[in-house]
C-alpha cells in the first residue's frame, strides 16, 4: 500500500488567506487578534461599546475545461460585539454558509451554519488578562438525486488565553486549545456502507509578544505555535471494513512582523517587514482498537515525511495628508519535502511562491472643496493582486473544503493515490470598493467587487459582498 500524508491537515495554524488582502504593511494588523487569533488582543484595539455587524458575501468560480461551477454564499446575520474598551470584550456571530459545485454529473451543495463566541477580559491597568474562543460549526452535505447524506460537524479553535500588558509599549499572551472535524457519510444502508474520517490538531499550545501602541512609530507582533496534528479514517461496504492507519505528527509555526513610521511634514512612510517559518512532521501508525482520534497504534517504520517552509515579505504603506493610503506588499516563500529513504513516499523537492498585493485608498471626506461634514466618512479604494501559492496549504477558497464525495472510501486516496504536495495555484485579479458612515461613524454601509481569475484563466468569476455596521462609542471617542 502507497501511503501518502493528507497534507492540508497537517499543518498548524496555516491560516487561509485571501491574496488580495494586506497581511503586514497594514498597521491595524498590529495587534494580538489580527495577528495571531487571540481575543486579548480586542483589549488593546477595540474603541466602541457596542458594534453589530450585517454582511453577505458571495462569488462564482466557473471551471470551463471541466464544466464546472463553484458558488460560495456567506452572511454573517449577525456579528455582535460588546465591550467596555480596555477591561472586557464579548463577541458573537451566528454565519451561515452555503458551497455549491454544479457540474455536468451530480450537484453538491452543503450549507454549514458557523457560529462562535469570545470573551476578554483584564484589570484596567492591563497587568492581567483572560480570555476564551470558541468557533464551531455544523452542515450537511446533500447531493442532487442520491439518498445518502454527510455530515460535517467541527471547531476552527476552542481555547483559552492568558496575558499581561506589563507595560504600556509590550503585552505578551499564551493560549492553549484545540481543533478539528468529523465528517461522517449517513447512508441509507448504515450496515453495509460506512466511510467517517476525523481530521484536526490537539493539543494546540503558543503566545505572541505584541510591541508597539498607537502614535508610537514602532510596532512589531511575534506568534510562535505548537501542535500534534491527527487523521484517522474507516470506510465500509458490503465486502469489507477496514481502518486505514492512524497519520500524527508534531507541527511548529512562527511569524513575525514589524513597521516603523517615518513621518515628515503631511508625509507618513512606513517600512515593514515579516518572517514566517513552519515545520511539520507528519508520521504513520497502526488504527487503534476502535480508530479514534487519540488512539494509535504502534509506529509504520519508514513512513515519515519532513516538511518545511520560510518566507519574507517586504511592504510599504504611503499616507499623503490623510487623503491618500497607498499599500504596496511583495513576499516569497519555499515549500520543502524531504522523506525518510526506508519508505519514499515522494521525492524531495523544494519549490518557491511568489504574492504581491496592491492597495489604494482615498478619504474623499477629507478633501476640504468637498465640504462633506465633518460626522461622516467616504472611502474609495482598489488594488491588485498577483499570487502563485501551493493550494495544498495555502487554499484560500475555504468555502469548498468540506465538500466531500459522496460515496464509500471518499478518503482513500489520502493513502493510496498520491496527492501532489506541490499544488500550485495561480490567483490575479482585482478589487474595488465603496464605503461611508454617518453620525460620526454610527451607522456605516460599505461594498466591495472583486474579480479573478485562477490556473492560468481556467477558473474565473466574480465576487461582491456587502455590509451594515452600527457602532455606539464612548462619549470622548465620538468625532475623532
Amino acid at each position: 500500500m502507497r501511503v501518502l500524508p493528507i497534507i492540508a491537515v497537517l499543518i498548524l495554524s496555516v491560516q487561509a488567506e485571501n491574496p488580495y488582502i494586506l497581511q503586514f504593511s497594514d498597521e491595524s494588523k498590529y495587534n494580538a487578534a489580527e495577528h495571531a487569533g487571540s481575543p486579548l488582543g480586542w483589549l488593546e484595539s477595540e474603541s466602541t461599546m457596542v458594534n453589530a455587524d450585517l454582511s453577505m458575501y458571495l462569488y462564482r468560480l466557473s471551471n470551463k475545461v471541466f464544466d464546472i461551477n463553484y458558488i460560495a454564499r456567506n452572511f454573517a446575520a449577525p456579528h455582535i460585539r460588546l465591550s467596555n474598551p480596555g477591561t472586557i470584550v464579548f463577541d458573537f456571530f451566528y454565519r451561515p454558509e452555503i458551497a455549491i459545485q454544479k457540474g455536468s454529473g451530480t450537484d453538491t451543495r452543503i450549507p454549514l451554519a458557523r457560529f462562535g463566541l469570545g470573551l476578554a477580559g483584564g484589570t484596567a491597568n492591563g497587568i492581567f488578562q483572560a480570555g476564551i474562543k470558541a468557533d464551531m460549526f455544523v452542515g450537511k452535505q446533500a447531493p442532487t438525486g442520491i439518498p445518502d447524506r454527510r455530515l460535517v460537524l467541527g471547531s476552527d479553535e476552542v481555547s483559552i488565553h492568558l496575558g499581561s500588558r506589563f507595560h504600556e509599549l509590550i503585552g505578551i499572551g499564551f493560549f492553549a486549545g484545540a481543533k478539528g472535524y468529523i465528517d461522517s457519510l449517513q447512508s441509507q444502508d448504515p450496515e453495509n456502507y460506512q466511510d467517517r474520517f476525523f481530521s484536526g490538531a490537539f493539543p494546540l499550545l503558543g503566545g505572541f509578544i505584541d510591541a508597539g501602541k498607537s502614535g508610537f512609530p514602532l510596532r512589531s507582533n511575534f506568534s510562535l505555535g505548537w501542535g500534534i496534528n491527527r487523521f484517522v479514517y474507516t470506510h465500509k461496504n458490503s465486502a469489507n471494513s477496514l481502518d486505514l492507519p492512524t497519520i500524527q505528527g508534531d507541527s511548529i509555526r512562527l511569524n513575525w512582523i514589524t513597521m516603523y513610521d517615518i513621518e515628515k511634514g503631511g508625509l507618513k512612510i512606513s517600512p515593514a517587514l515579516k518572517m514566517e517559518y513552519w515545520r511539520s512532521n507528519p508520521k504513520f501508525y497502526e488504527p487503534g482498537s476502535d480508530n479514534y482520534p487519540w488512539q494509535k497504534g504502534n509506529n509504520m517504520s519508514g513512513s515519515g515525511l519532513e516538511l518545511s517552509s520560510f518566507g519574507l515579505g517586504m511592504g510599504l504603506s504611503f499616507d499623503i495628508l490623510k487623503y491618500v493610503n497607498f499599500n504596496l506588499e511583495y513576499g516569497f516563500k519555499n515549500v520543502s519535502s524531504k522523506c525518510d529513504s526506508v519508505f519514499p513516499l515522494i521525492e524531495d523537492n523544494k519549490e518557491w511562491y511568489h504574492s504581491t498585493v496592491v492597495d489604494l485608498q482615498c478619504n474623499i471626506h477629507k478633501i476640504p472643496a468637498l465640504r462633506i461634514p465633518e460626522s461622516m466618512e467616504l472611502i474609495i479604494n482598489a488594488g491588485f493582486f498577483n499570487s502563485l501559492y501551493n493550494a495544498a496549504f495555502d487554499y484560500w477558497q475555504t468555502e469548498f473544503v468540506h465538500l466531500v464525495p459522496p460515496t464509500v472510501s471518499s478518503q482513500s486516496w489520502r493513502y493510496d493515490d498520491p496527492y501532489p504536495v506541490f499544488l500550485n495555484s495561480r490567483v490575479i485579479g482585482f478589487n474595488a470598493g465603496i464605503r461611508t458612515s454617518f453620525l460620526d461613524r454610527m451607522f456605516g454601509v460599505g461594498a466591495e467587487f472583486i474579480y479573478f481569475t485562477e490556473n492560468d484563466k481556467e477558473e474565473k468569476g466574480p465576487g461582491f459582498s456587502i455590509d451594515l455596521s452600527y457602532n455606539l462609542q464612548k462619549p470622548q471617542d465620538q468625532g475623532k
